[in-house]
């Protein structure tokens, strides 16, 4: 990798750099951290992570070198239409609501963080959890059911991120995976009456 044929000491520049940057206090970074995240550069076997902080790792993507924010525990949260709720911490907000009778939804949407659904196919409350293993939905213009483990390989989706892509689910089945596709069976079609507008974003941090 590009990174470890730096000398050493534009490496550990590299690493302050990035520590600024995460807001990682100084107090937290010790000459064997740096020495260990080096190292782990050099080695570059994918999978191998160090834990930074109390919220961020570095881990081994391929041939990258990746920080990020070690996965939130697993939560399930019931999500009332029209109120907006944060997730892992405040870094996710999730916002739906009820498009008026004469509203109409955008033709086109070059916007993957932002989806409509049938409000009137939506059996009970929406809950808006974590993946679980053996979840499976069906992608939009699907006709089968897939692994959400499948999915999630077929949209390139790392393994250290895939426990923070939200699921939307009510009493049926998975609606949506948040930012990446909604479920065939909630799709908007010429019988809808109601559609509800479903939007995904990153927080606001001071």
């Amino acid at each position: 990798p590009q990174f470890s044929s730096h000398p050493v000491v534009i490496q550990q520049y590299i690493l302050f750099n990035i520590f600024y940057k995460l807001h990682i206090r100084n107090g937290q970074v010790t000459f064997e951290l740096m020495d260990r995240l080096q190292q782990l550069a050099r080695e570059h076997k994918s999978g191998n992570r160090i834990k930074i902080a109390a919220n961020w790792e570095a881990v081994v993507y391929r041939d990258q070198l990746v920080f990020h924010q070690r996965q939130n525990e697993d939560f399930e949260i019931l999500i009332p239409v029209g109120k907006k709720q944060s997730i892992f911490g405040g870094d996710i907000v999730f916002n739906s609501r009820l498009l008026r009778e004469n509203e109409k939804r955008p033709n086109f949407l070059p916007d993957s963080n932002l989806e409509y659904v049938d409000f009137g196919k939506i059996r009970g409350e929406l809950r808006l959890r974590t993946p679980r293993e053996g979840d499976r939905f069906r992608p939009l213009n699907m006709r089968g059911a897939k692994k959400l483990s499948d999915f999630f390989i077929d949209e390139k989706i790392p393994n250290y991120l895939r426990g923070r892509v939200p699921v939307l689910e009510c009493q049926d089945s998975i609606i949506w995976v948040c930012g990446y596709r909604i479920d065939d069976r909630y799709k908007i079609t010429a019988r809808t009456k109601q559609i509800l507008e479903l939007e995904i974003n990153e927080g606001l941090h001071e």
